[in-house]
């Protein structure tokens, strides 16, 4: 039986044959495996069944979230960066659309106060509050009387004599027809710049002015009514004309109104196509929220040279 698990090597010593010596190591790896697993075992009975502790709950931070504000573009104020197209409404005419889009808003707006003054019953200054004006966009060129424009199709800049309204900032004035309603419109012709090539050179011949706008207003007025400080004038006729007048730019997005034409009257009974009418009550209303204030209480009834004199009184002393 021994020489089964051993044999006799040449010395006479007894040794153990190969397949027991294979047999003892896998025993004993056996045993260690077996070891191994028990411990791992209990570990994890161990962790199931031990009292529960607390979860620490690491607090992530909130990603932030970047919102990109859209790029406002700002109104280009530089005269030399605005665009001016064919009008074409008149071809090959000197009076250009303004294309630059925010620039002619701010125009608009200030023809807008214009009309507000001279059919809506606003005071000077309280259509600036209305547009949002710091100052009254106005300036009177009572130290020349006139100013240089171009007109459609001459290409020599003309002198135009200027009439203005008064500068009495408390003044009101409504234009309306025989139903009370208001009476005019504005129609915008087109702009051009103030300023010519010769020999070379850039000649400026605007009055300071860079830019000068035109609009035509159409008046068809029964009734013309006006009042400062509750003295009421009224004046019936009917009128039914055309005046040209005039808006300069005067710097950092601003306009002016400069004053109507003096001599260039036209009868609209001679005007076979008045243009697109871009300021009247429904633009008024609904672009600008702009209604008519009411009439003076009874003012059909101030007609007549006393009224004429107390008025015009009241209008010089008043400011």
């Amino acid at each position: 039986m021994k020489n089964l698990f051993t044999f006799e090597d040449m010395t006479g010593k007894r040794r153990l044959r190969s397949f027991v010596k294979v047999a003892i190591g896998a025993f004993v790896l056996i045993i260690a495996v077996g070891i191994v697993n028990t411990v791992n075992r209990n570990r994890m009975m161990n962790q199931i069944f031990a009292e529960p502790r607390p979860v620490s709950v690491e607090v992530l931070p909130t990603p932030e979230i970047v919102v990109e504000q859209p790029v406002v573009e700002e109104c280009p104020t530089d005269p030399a960066d605005w665009t001016f197209t064919e009008n074409p409404s008149a071809p090959g005419s000197n009076l250009m659309k303004l294309s630059t889009e925010c620039v002619y808003n701010e125009l608009e707006k200030t023809a807008a106060w214009l009309y507000a003054t001279s059919a809506f019953g606003y005071s000077r200054r309280e259509a600036a509050d209305l547009f949002g004006f710091s100052q009254i966009p106005m300036q009177y060129q009572f130290d020349k009387g006139r100013i240089m424009v171009e007109t459609d199709f001459k290409n020599d800049p003309q002198a135009v004599e200027l009439r203005f309204p008064s500068d009495n900032t408390g003044l009101k004035e409504w234009r309306i027809d025989a139903n009370g309603q208001p009476a005019v419109e504005f129609v915008f012709n087109g702009c051009f710049r103030t300023s010519s090539m010769s020999g070379g050179e850039i000649i400026s011949w605007g009055d300071g002015y860079p830019v000068v706008c035109q609009y035509s207003a159409d008046f068809e007025t029964r009734h013309y009514v006006s009042d400062v400080n509750g003295m009421t004038l009224t004046i019936n006729g009917s009128e039914n004309v055309r005046r040209l007048l005039w808006f300069g730019y005067a710097g950092d997005g601003g306009w002016v109104f400069l004053g109507f034409a003096k001599d260039w009257e036209y009868d609209l009974s001679e005007i076979s196509n008045r243009g697109t009418s871009t300021i009247n009550p429904s633009v008024m209303s609904q672009k600008y929220n702009a209604e008519p204030f009411p009439l003076p209480e009874s003012w059909a009834a101030f007609t007549g040279q006393e009224f004429v004199d107390a008025f015009l009184k009241e209008l010089d002393i008043s400011e």
